[in-house]
């Protein structure tokens, strides 16, 4: 070979093919020897074409496992020599000589078989890695990165073929599974998924959650479930109940919300039917049995962790996403009441929030729900969303009997409605007998928000002076106050006003006088000034007209 490429080197014609036979019997005999990256080498020097290329792994790998069953080893003109070639150490040969050799002549997609042939040498290169001391972390890295590429894309790999390998190795599950996805092979994918999960479920003491941090079935479950998309919205909802059934609301919801960059979101109104028809199912169960919820994070519902998920991270302004969320909890709170949960105040503490902070939802539609509860602060917050503020106030003042309260209600909505004091001020006025007492104290406290002419009209005509001496006394001291500020704002108003007319008068010392021989001071004008023309006078004293000055 040396001698061939010294004379071609030399300018003397060399027989092509006969250098080609010489390079491939030397890389054979590379192979054989164990010297893989050597023969790499050499083989990678020959000019082979797609279909060479792969009679050539076939060739030197045909009596090891790697090779389909089905495959029918063809026939060549070789010695007997040549058809015993084998690799000496299989695992070294897939690592130093046939992936390198694959990847740099692209034969990935091209076949059947020979993609079958690829996926089987990528697995036992895991497998071989796996047991040895020493590993090559970055081309490991590389190999593995390759591997899940290979498996997730669109190949023509046999699936049974493959199936059979990697079902040899169960630590190559995870292999198994991107098999399937990039074949859309998911019910399988699913079904099988479920049985690894069923297994670990027979090892989690009863009564605990199958969670994503103890179990990797059940995190990989959840993960393929969320790459499937709205293209296959049915096989999601139908195999999400492997993760429903047996983890928490709140692990089992990350299914549905915020999916991976490139997969098209479910449709929010057929998630949400479902999520619901669950939830009825888990209440009916539990009332069935007798049996209450495991731990404080059950007493919630899917529906709820959807709907508060598309309105916070989502932003959905729809007033009948409100209006579910809302009556939702309202549901979730009577439920819990009734079985004694001590989590109903929380959920009560969410209602409660997110009417008084949600401005999206109809007030109209929900009075009829809370109504005839008794959550009476849910009920007087949606009476102030729908502007019955004498109604809120009742509320606060003779159902709760929270004075505080009601005064906590006006200094909230007095912005929007000036008049909410006086509205409390009647209340307390139109009790009987009238509350002269409270009546007081609030004149007292919020004398400076409330019109002290209505206030004194309104109280009873035998109001004794004596219980309302301190409450004018605190309304003159008030006026005084704020005529000495007055007085002192006038004062600086005046001040203000002279420095301003003296400016005035200063600037005005600064004129000019145009006459008929006057002439603009632009060099590129030079024309002098109309009668009723305007100029500009520069801080020089000269004058320009204003459409030159404009310009410069």
């Amino acid at each position: 070979i040396l001698i061939l490429e010294a004379w071609e080197a030399a300018g003397l014609d060399v027989d092509k093919s006969v250098h080609g036979d010489l390079v491939e019997k030397y890389a054979k005999s590379l192979f054989k020897d164990g010297s893989y990256c050597q023969a790499l080498k050499q083989y990678l020097s020959l000019p082979y074409d797609h279909d060479e290329d792969s009679k050539l792994v076939f060739t030197l790998f045909h009596n090891t496992e790697l090779i389909p069953e089905n495959y029918t080893h063809p026939k060549q003109d070789d010695s007997q020599d040549d058809q015993e070639i084998k690799p000496a150490n299989l695992g070294k040969s897939i690592r130093d000589f046939l992936l390198p050799y694959v990847f740099e002549k692209n034969l990935l997609q091209k076949s059947a078989e020979l993609d079958t042939f690829i996926l089987k040498a990528l697995v036992l290169e895991s497998i071989y890695n796996s047991r040895e001391a020493i590993v090559d972390k970055a081309r490991y890295s590389e190999f593995i990165e390759r591997k899940k590429e290979f498996l997730r894309g669109e190949n023509l790999c046999v699936v049974e073929e493959c199936e059979k390998l990697l079902l040899t190795y169960p630590e190559l599950w995870e292999d198994l599974l991107w098999l399937y996805y990039g074949k859309k092979l998911h019910i399988r994918a699913l079904e099988w998924l479920s049985k690894l999960c069923e297994n670990d479920r027979d090892v989690i003491p009863v009564g605990e959650r199958l969670s994503p941090s103890r179990s990797p079935y059940m995190a990989k479950t959840i993960e393929y479930l969320r790459k499937l998309g709205k293209e296959f919205t049915d096989t999601v909802l139908k195999y999400s109940r492997i993760v429903l059934e047996n983890c928490s609301p709140r692990d089992a919801i990350t299914v549905f919300i915020d999916p991976p960059t490139g997969v098209e979101p479910l449709d929010a109104k057929i998630v949400l039917q479902f999520l619901e028809k669950y939830d009825e199912e888990v209440v009916t169960l539990l009332a069935e049995t007798s049996t209450e919820s495991t731990s404080a994070e059950d007493d919630t519902t899917l529906a709820i962790l959807f709907l508060q998920n598309q309105i916070m991270c989502h932003e959905e302004q729809s007033a009948s996403v409100h209006n579910k969320l809302a009556i939702l909890l309202l549901r979730l709170y009577n439920r819990l009441v009734s079985t004694g949960s001590d989590q109903s105040a929380e959920v009560r503490q969410q209602l409660f929030q997110f009417l008084r902070y949600s401005n999206y939802y109809s007030a109209n539609e929900l009075a009829p729900y809370l109504k005839p509860t008794e959550l009476y602060e849910e009920y007087a917050v949606i009476l102030t969303k729908i502007g019955r503020h004498r109604d809120a106030l009742e509320i606060y003042t003779k159902t709760l009997n929270s004075h505080r309260r009601a005064q906590e209600y006006c200094e909230m909505v007095h912005t929007e409605k000036p008049d909410v004091f006086i509205m409390l001020l009647e209340t307390y006025l139109n009790d009987k007998p009238p509350n002269i007492d409270q009546s007081i104290v609030l004149l007292q406290k919020y004398h400076s928000k409330i019109s002290s002419q209505e206030a004194l009209t309104m109280l009873p005509n035998d109001t004794s002076f004596s219980k309302i001496h301190d409450y004018i006394s605190n309304v003159l001291t008030h006026q005084e106050s704020h005529r000495r500020q007055n007085k002192i704002l006038l004062q600086l108003l005046r001040k203000q006003h002279l420095k301003t007319a003296a400016q005035k008068k200063h600037l005005e010392r600064k004129y000019v006088v145009l006459t008929r021989e006057t002439i603009c001071a632009n060099p590129n004008c030079g024309r002098r000034f109309q009668k009723d023309g305007a100029f500009a006078r520069l801080p020089n004293g000269e004058v320009m007209h204003y459409a030159c000055y404009e310009k410069n």
